[in-house]
């Protein structure tokens, strides 16, 4: 799940004049992603500034509803469909927002698997909110590389928003979460840790014989 390499610091996406804090979402769409959540949270932080506004990157089952959805809670300029994107592109997608987000519920299998774009969001210098699944939950908090909300609260998921729009901690959590990924979650240190692990179990398989 970890990345090969990671990009160099994205900077210009910070612009304190913007209307919007912009949020992206990459990945499958389907009616487990928390997407709706998003949605009709976002439709009630009317008195919210800058505005949040989410940038959908992905296609999938659900997409064509959670589309009537927006419309019906009028968030045509809050929610921003880019359909799916080819990895390679993925990451101008990414740069051009403020917030990476991972809206997953929690359950029993997010409590025990970690989605991969929070490594992308991170490696791209981007804070992230995450739902309380363990996993999500244990990076952000270990690393101080994002701000976690309790799944299925909105107060506490429109807390989270209204304290993103501040540039110094959106700064300080990106900067946090890029060193993380550059000191911990690079395939090389994972291949080292497998190798260590291979090789001892080799060797303890050769003195039983």
């Amino acid at each position: 799940n970890t990345p090969i390499t990671i990009p160099a610091i994205a900077t210009s996406r910070e612009n304190d004049n913007s209307k919007f804090l912009d949020i992206v979402f990459t990945g499958f769409i389907t009616n487990r992603r928390g997407l709706e959540f998003v949605m009709r949270s976002i439709a009630k932080m009317n008195n919210v500034t800058p505005q949040p506004r989410l940038h959908i990157a992905g296609s999938g089952p659900d997409e064509s509803r959670l589309k009537k959805l927006s419309q019906k809670l009028n968030l045509e300029e809050q929610v921003v469909w880019h359909g799916w994107v080819e990895h390679k592109k993925l990451n101008e997608v990414i740069n051009s927002c403020h917030v990476g987000i991972i809206p997953h519920p929690k359950n029993g299998h997010t409590d025990h698997t970690i989605p991969n774009k929070i490594f992308d969001y991170m490696a791209s210098s981007l804070p992230v909110v995450v739902t309380n699944a363990r996993p999500m939950e244990r990076i952000c908090n270990t690393h101080n590389c994002g701000l976690v909300f309790e799944d299925n609260n909105r107060e506490d998921f429109t807390q989270c928003i209204i304290k993103l729009s501040d540039h110094e901690l959106r700064r300080q959590l990106a900067t946090n979460g890029y060193n993380a990924v550059n000191e911990h979650y690079q395939w090389y240190k994972d291949f080292d840790v497998l190798r260590t692990v291979i090789n001892k179990a080799a060797d303890q398989v050769l003195q039983e014989k």
